[in-house]
């Protein structure tokens, strides 16, 4: 903690070396490879900030834009958790959270408390490369966007928010019906295996119950007569020759815009207590530039307010508070509740009962006479 590393990569050390060599900085051309940079026209890196709906494509968008732009370095909660398996870390649990805040349980304390990404966000901004930060939820709430751009709000920083909201393109529809093809695909190769493996076992529980029964008719026998040596069943090949997978798509998934995973990409408890204020990015923010990638603002603007309206119709409200007349009202029918249980009680009390029998009578009279 609290210390600054400097490399130096020459083409003189720092200090004197007890020995002789060359750095990197020193070495001859044909010795090297360099590799083209990320650095744009103008002389500015990349920060691209990708703004799309839970479970409508935006991780999905995300990893088909890496695919073709490499130069781009994500900086994301998923991400971290693949570096770690890259370098042998493993969690205890498996991640039941979200895609975009997946947890963090490898009983190292810079990692389950989140330090490690906040370092690595400090060091990104230092960096001279091309960044995509993908924080799905953060990136839909304005505040959230103006805190992070604001970390890089260095002059070689080009921050652009990338709006993916609405109908996608044919390109991304396309490469969901691939996915969903590939997911079922996966799981019937699951299946299979499963399969085999009960049958494998079943098979080996089945000769060992063959052999048990032969030595012991042969224990029974007395062992005459077994000089003959019985002709072995020649082996079978447990391998069953598969089949091709041969993959059926319904009408329904057809149609589908999106891929439905298991893992939801934002959990629904984090929703409920923020959809209401989720908007799309504007350059007063602090953006240097706002693309659409699917659908224009407009139209983007309409897909958010329709998917915002839908929520409402569907989503829990845990801070809903009841207005005045509700408090007022409601308290009057607990008194009159309470009232009406107390006067059951007394009913069901014989002594009680003749009593109230004897009031009422009165009151009927006294009203008679009234009358």
């Amino acid at each position: 903690r609290n210390v600054s590393v400097q490399v130096s990569f020459g083409p003189n050390p720092l200090v004197p070396l007890p020995f002789s060599c060359r750095m990197v900085n020193g070495a001859a051309q044909a010795d090297v490879e360099t590799l083209a940079g990320g650095e744009q026209k103008d002389g500015k890196y990349d920060v691209l900030f990708p703004v799309g709906l839970p479970d409508e494509g935006p991780f999905e968008w995300l990893d088909g834009f890496l695919a073709k732009n490499p130069q781009y370095v994500e900086l994301s909660d998923r991400k971290l958790l693949e570096w770690c398996a890259r370098s042998g870390l493993t969690r205890s649990k498996t991640p039941t959270n979200s895609v975009d805040k997946p947890d963090m349980k490898f009983s190292v304390p810079g990692m389950d408390d989140a330090v490690i990404r906040r370092l690595l966000t400090h060091l990104a901004t230092t960096a001279n490369r091309n960044f995509v930060v993908p924080e799905l939820k953060g990136n839909l709430l304005a505040a959230a966007r103006q805190s992070m751009v604001k970390k890089f709000g260095m002059p070689k920083f080009k921050k652009v928010a990338m709006v993916v909201v609405g109908e996608p393109t044919a390109e991304f529809k396309a490469r969901t019906q691939e996915l969903i093809v590939k997911d079922k695909k996966a799981h019937i190769e699951s299946e299979r295996k499963s399969k085999k493996a009960a049958a494998e076992r079943l098979k080996v529980m089945q000769d060992r119950k063959k052999k048990a029964m032969e030595m012991l008719r042969k224990r029974n026998e007395g062992g005459a007569g077994d000089e003959a040596k019985e002709e072995e069943e020649p082996a079978k090949d447990g391998s069953l020759e598969e089949e091709e997978i041969v993959v059926e798509v319904t009408d329904e998934e057809k149609t589908l815009w999106y891929r439905k995973t298991t893992v939801p990409e934002v959990h629904d408890i984090h929703i409920a207590k923020c959809y209401s204020d989720f908007s799309l990015p504007s350059v007063d923010e602090g953006f240097d530039e706002v693309r659409y990638e699917w659908q224009q603002e407009a139209a983007a603007a309409t897909a958010l307010k329709d998917w915002q309206f839908a929520r409402k119709l569907t989503q829990r409200v845990d801070d809903l508070k009841p207005g005045e007349w509700f408090t007022t009202e409601s308290a009057a029918w607990a008194k009159k509740l309470q009232e009406w249980r107390k006067a059951q009680a007394e009913w069901k009390d014989p002594k009680r009962r003749a009593a109230l029998k004897e009031k009422k009578a009165e009151a009927r009279k006294k009203a008679a006479e009234e009358a």
